[in-house]
């Protein structure tokens, strides 16, 4: 073989080497989404203030004393999220993973995700609360309150306390009652729901209520973020819009969490509610006299004594000891036990004007609770 064709052979082979190693970065560039070479995580010991972004997809920023200094934070991405996504809601930005997922902030940090915005709704804008960051506590997923949302640009940016999974979500309907067919002479039952996302959350009742002959069940879904009395008076306008549709009806309440505020204010204004109630308003787990865990300093108290005591939270544990904080934003108050609560003044003493009754249901795949 001549020195002429072995040194063209050669040349061809690096050719085709370059040739198939570009195809593959195109390849894994258009799978992501991104440009060339952009990484899929990225970390950093922290030092004082401190900026992490993985391009196009998000950003985190830390101030000062937000975690002590030298500790490994990262940011990574994914395609799917690790739990099914809520019904109604739709995914429109990579999965961000804040790691380590028991990550515990000192003070809150704020996470700008970045979305696909060819995948809103048309219509769909930031004002009107559909789009948000969501998070997934280890056992469903919060909307993480007062985000704020450029669908221009195309990103959303929160106020988080700890690691975790991350995702920018688009409902694909407007907030309101969900409701099932309502045949005549029955008497729906509206659930407000409290943290959890979705009326799934509510699946193994509405089979109860259908072998019992009871409801239909219809699911009142609102922004937690808007405070108790904005979602009382959304509760009425959906209420008065079925009214158009199905004629004068009355329907039974179960609120669970801060949905039992939700229920209880509605109830408690007669502008609002009327002679609506069929027989009951009934709340499950609601703090009628406030809670702790709506104190950002009492909560970021609990966290620092469980340090002080060398106890650690598992990240499913530190998701929940923030989620009233983080979903409901700057409405927490409406939560918080003081005099100068107006929420919670307004329900004191409402259940004295309803009937009550206390059972227990709980057969096949329905969970039991107690209901009063």
């Amino acid at each position: 073989m001549s020195k002429y064709r072995m040194d063209l052979e050669s040349r061809v082979a690096r050719a085709i080497a370059v040739t198939v190693h570009l195809a593959i970065i195109l390849v894994g560039s258009f799978a992501c989404g991104r440009a060339a070479g952009s990484p899929s995580e990225m970390s950093a010991p922290v030092r004082g203030v401190t900026d992490l972004t993985l391009r196009d997809v998000a950003t985190i920023h830390l101030p000062q004393g937000a975690l002590p200094e030298g500790t490994v934070l990262s940011l990574a991405s994914a395609e799917r999220p690790r739990a099914a996504l809520p019904e109604g809601e739709r995914l429109v930005s990579a999965v961000v993973h804040v790691a380590p997922d028991d990550l515990a902030f000192r003070k809150p940090v704020s996470l700008r995700i970045f979305f696909d915005t060819r995948r809103l709704p048309r219509g769909t804008s930031g004002p009107d609360g559909r789009v948000s960051v969501a998070l997934h506590n280890g056992y469903s997923w919060i909307r993480v309150g007062d985000a704020a949302v450029d669908t221009e640009k195309g990103s959303v940016s929160a106020e988080v306390y700890h690691g975790g999974e991350f995702v920018v979500l688009v409902r694909e309907r407007d907030w309101g009652i969900v409701e099932a067919p309502l045949s005549r002479g029955a008497t729906p039952i509206i659930v407000v729901s409290g943290l959890p996302m979705g009326r799934g959350e509510w699946a193994d009742f509405e089979r109860y209520s259908r072998t019992r002959g009871m409801g239909p069940v219809w699911t009142f879904e609102y922004p937690l973020d808007q405070g108790v009395e904005r979602a009382a008076q959304l509760l009425a306008a959906e209420v008065s819009r079925l009214s158009e549709r199905h004629g004068s009806f009355q329907f039974d309440l179960v609120g669970h969490g801060v949905g039992g505020l939700v229920a209880l204010r509605f109830g408690l204004d007669p502008e609002l509610c009327g002679e609506r109630i069929a027989r009951a308003i009934i709340t499950l787990g609601t703090p009628t006299r406030g809670t702790e865990m709506a104190d950002e300093e009492r909560v970021l108290g609990i966290l620092a004594s469980a340090g002080d005591l060398g106890d650690t939270l598992d990240a499913r544990e530190l998701a929940v000891l923030f989620s009233l904080l983080e979903a409901m934003g700057r409405h927490r108050s409406d939560l918080l036990p003081n005099g100068e609560n107006e929420v919670l003044t307004a329900i004191e003493g409402l259940n004295a004007a309803f009937r009550r009754k206390a059972f227990t249901f709980g057969k096949g795949g329905c969970p039991r609770y107690r209901v009063e």
